[in-house]
């Protein structure tokens, strides 16, 4: 069984969830811009076409961040299984109360799960 070092792990827990509100932060950020770029394109009575790419675009950068937003959160699960997986299985180092944190009850792991900073 591994032994990891429980402030080391703490360390990747707050990184995790920092670079998560960056993602989640990145994308309403650009959904906020995509909804400005067309009260601005209606606000100059600018016909349909003239924005038609510029919002493609916005969409495919949206959907590319979604994707990778899934591959951390993909990314995140496996974390937490290695964490199950070592001496580190009945610390406590910020995860959210729930199935896939909970060492003591092994169950399917949900969907949307977020490791949190302890208070």
């Amino acid at each position: 069984m591994p032994g990891y070092n429980p402030m080391t792990a703490r360390r990747i827990v707050v990184e995790i969830n920092r670079t998560h509100a960056a993602i989640d932060a990145s994308l309403l950020r650009m959904t906020q811009l995509a909804s400005s770029i067309v009260n601005a394109s209606n606000e100059a009575k600018l016909p349909a076409s003239a924005s038609q790419f510029a919002l493609e675009d916005m969409v495919k950068g949206l959907s590319t961040i979604v994707e990778g937003r899934g591959q951390f959160v993909s990314a995140h699960h496996k974390m937490v299984e290695i964490k199950n997986a070592s001496n580190l299985k009945n610390t406590e180092i910020g995860c959210s109360p729930g199935p896939i944190c909970n060492p003591f009850q092994p169950a399917a792991q949900p969907e949307h799960t977020v490791l949190r900073e302890a208070s």
